[in-house]
C-alpha cells in the first residue's frame, strides 16, 4: 500500500488535500447546508414574502421560490433519510433498528407539529405533516442502493401523478381540504397542497443522490448535468405542450378546474 509519510500532516483548520482520484476526504457536505439554507428562505419568501405577480426581480424571484422550494425540501426529506440511516452503507442490526426508530421518532413529531398547525387556522400551507409522512413511506426503501433507487424514482414520477389524478376525480371536490382544516390520511396522501403521490418521487430521488460518491468530482459532474437534462426536458416539455400542441393549455385548465 502506497505510504504518504513524505506529506505534512494538514492544520485542523485547513482544508483537507483532494488525491488525484478527484475524491475530497469524507466531510461536512457544504452543498447540502446550502441547500437546506435555499429551501428555508425559499419556504419563507413563498408564504411570507411578496406576491409573485409584481413585475420586476422582486416577482420573478418570488415565482422562483414558489412550489420549487417545497420540491427541494421534499428532496432533502430523502436525504435526510439516508443520512441517519447509513449514507453509503445501510445500518444493519442494532444499529439498523436504532437509525430506523429515530426516522420513526422525527416522522411522528413531524405530524403532530403540522397537524396542530394546521389546526390552530395559521395563513399558510403547513408541509411539516406532509413531511412526517413522507418519511414513513420512503422508510423501507432504506437499504436500496442509488441504481434501485433512482429507477423507483422516475417510475414514480411517471406514475403516481396520473393516479392521484384519478384518485382526486373519484374522491370528487368535497374531498378537498379547506384552510384550517385539520391533514386527515385522505388530505396527506391525496387531496391536500402537497399530496404524497406526487411529492414521493422527490424523497427517493434525494435518497438516490445521498447514496452516491459525493466526494468524487465525476459523480457530482455527472449530477450537473442530468439535473440540467431534466430541466430542460421539463421546461421544454412544458413550453411545447402549451405553445406547440393546439388545445394544450385548455385542456390543463379544464383538468384542474
Amino acid at each position: 500500500m502506497t505510504q504518504y509519510s513524505d506529506v505534512a500532516a494538514p492544520a485542523v483548520d485547513a482544508p483537507a488535500p483532494v488525491r488525484d482520484s478527484g475524491k475530497a476526504p469524507a466531510g461536512r457536505l457544504i452543498g447540502l447546508d446550502l441547500a437546506r439554507g435555499l429551501a428555508v428562505f425559499g419556504m419563507y419568501a413563498a408564504h411570507v414574502g411578496p406576491d409573485p405577480d409584481q413585475r420586476g426581480v422582486t416577482g420573478f424571484l418570488m415565482e422562483l421560490a414558489h412550489g420549487r422550494s417545497s420540491a427541494l425540501f421534499a428532496f432533502l426529506a430523502g436525504f435526510a433519510v439516508v443520512l441517519i440511516t447509513g449514507r453509503r452503507t445501510p445500518k444493519t442490526g442494532r444499529a439498523g433498528r436504532q437509525a430506523v426508530a429515530k426516522v420513526v421518532i422525527r416522522a411522528v413529531i413531524l405530524l403532530a407539529l403540522g397537524t396542530a398547525l394546521t389546526m390552530s387556522g395559521i395563513p399558510v400551507d403547513v408541509i411539516l405533516a406532509f413531511y412526517g409522512l413522507y418519511f414513513l413511506l420512503v422508510l423501507p426503501l432504506y437499504r436500496l442502493s442509488s441504481g434501485p433507487l433512482a429507477a423507483i424514482a422516475a417510475g414514480t414520477a411517471l406514475v403516481l401523478p396520473q393516479v392521484l389524478y384519478v384518485v382526486q376525480q373519484a374522491i370528487g371536490d368535497s374531498a378537498v381540504r379547506s384552510p384550517g382544516e385539520p391533514d386527515g390520511i385522505v388530505s396527506l396522501l391525496f387531496t391536500g397542497t402537497y399530496p404524497a403521490l406526487t411529492w414521493i418521487p422527490f424523497v427517493i430521488a434525494g435518497m438516490a443522490v445521498a447514496r452516491l460518491d459525493l466526494a468524487a468530482t465525476a459523480v457530482r459532474t455527472r449530477l450537473a448535468f442530468t439535473g440540467a437534462a431534466l430541466m430542460i426536458t421539463g421546461y421544454g416539455g412544458s413550453w411545447l405542450a402549451l405553445h406547440v400542441f393546439p388545445g394544450a393549455a385548455d385542456a390543463i385548465s379544464t383538468s384542474a378546474a
